[in-house]
């Protein structure tokens, strides 16, 4: 049992006895090894009590991040992801995204929720847990996105001067969400704004023995004539090296990549208004780590605004979006047949 399950089955005893026995705003959540936390509401609207979200999270989970000018919360406990936000679809997890029946409010820089929600969502995502369980081993089908950058690392600026680490996330928790919508477990290497290695990212995806591998890369403004888009699948090792530790002489890996990628590369070269600058075998630190069919995407220069519009402009996100869902979709569908 993960500790997310663990303060969302917390939340759905408390919501039964502490909310009712007080009969009053203030709430108090406890849980197994932590001091009681006492919430008062942020705020009194409609004859509802409003509880400040991110304080509610703080206390019991690895990592919570508050991102106010998207109103949205992304959560972690280590081993699974998700977010609630003040717009559609207000709650997800690993991708998948909640029926909310109350939804969060963004009010005066915070993103608040009411008993009710609290109520709902807990439940709700104890039986998405659960299903989710069932469904990955059943189908077992896991996708690792990649997105690039991040931390102290932010990457090339845009026209606007667009942060790439942003751009790449955002792309990476739409492209998430919309994969959960199709059924399929999705684990991001990073949740927020932070850098890891490649090693621990190429360990995200071994370790659960991911059907899929997808690193979302860009390029800006110290490349401003490279425009289009690129895709980059793992070399195999010449002839007479010896494999590292990653690789254990996995040599399907490199055949099954390059498929993935120029499955990858049918999609978008069909659905973007962008140069196709095609399929490459590199040897890099991450692709090398890595003991599953994988691809690194670079998906645009953002130096030009018509290929920035992919990460800024809702219409062209959401094609790019379909593109890469449908590319994934095909690969692995091809696989189970």
């Amino acid at each position: 049992m993960t500790r997310l399950y663990k303060l969302f089955h917390t939340l759905v005893l408390f919501t039964a006895v502490a909310i009712n026995a007080h009969a009053a705003s203030t709430l108090t959540v406890t849980a197994p090894g932590t001091q009681p936390l006492v919430l008062e509401p942020a705020a009194l609207i409609g004859g509802i009590s409003w509880y400040d979200a991110t304080l509610l999270f703080k206390p019991f989970l690895e990592r919570v991040e508050f991102i106010p000018e998207e109103g949205r919360i992304n959560f972690s406990d280590g081993e699974r992801w998700g977010a609630v936000s003040g717009e559609p679809p207000y709650a997800m997890v690993d991708g998948r995204p909640l029926e909310v029946k109350h939804p969060p409010i963004f009010f005066e820089g915070k993103l608040l929720v009411s008993e009710d929600f609290i109520k709902n969502t807990a439940e709700t995502i104890i039986r998405r847990e659960l299903a989710t369980s069932l469904i990955s081993e059943e189908r077992g089908m896991v996708v690792v996105i990649d997105p690039a950058y991040g931390g102290s690392i932010a990457g090339p600026k845009g026209y606007a001067s667009q942060k790439a680490k942003n751009l790449t996330l955002s792309l990476a928790h739409s492209l998430a969400e919309r994969l959960g919508e199709g059924g399929y477990l999705v684990l991001l290497t990073r949740e927020g704004d932070e850098n890891k290695s490649e090693i621990a990212r190429a360990t995200t995806a071994n370790r659960r023995e991911a059907d899929l591998f997808l690193g979302i890369d860009l390029v800006g403004e110290e490349r401003r004539d490279a425009r289009g888009f690129e895709i980059f699948y793992p070399a195999a090792p010449k002839e007479g090296t010896n494999s590292n530790e990653w690789r254990g002489g996995q040599n399907y890996i490199y055949v099954d990549s390059l498929k993935w990628a120029t499955t990858l590369e049918k999609f978008l070269s069909a659905s973007l208004e962008v140069m196709d600058r095609g399929v490459l075998p590199i040897n890099s630190p991450l692709l090398s780590a890595l003991t599953v069919p994988a691809a690194v995407l670079s998906v645009g220069n953002i130096s030009w605004p018509q290929e920035a519009d992919l990460f800024t402009n809702e219409a062209d996100k959401t094609k790019l979006v379909e593109a890469l869902f449908r590319a994934i979709d095909e690969y692995l569908s091809s696989g189970r047949e």
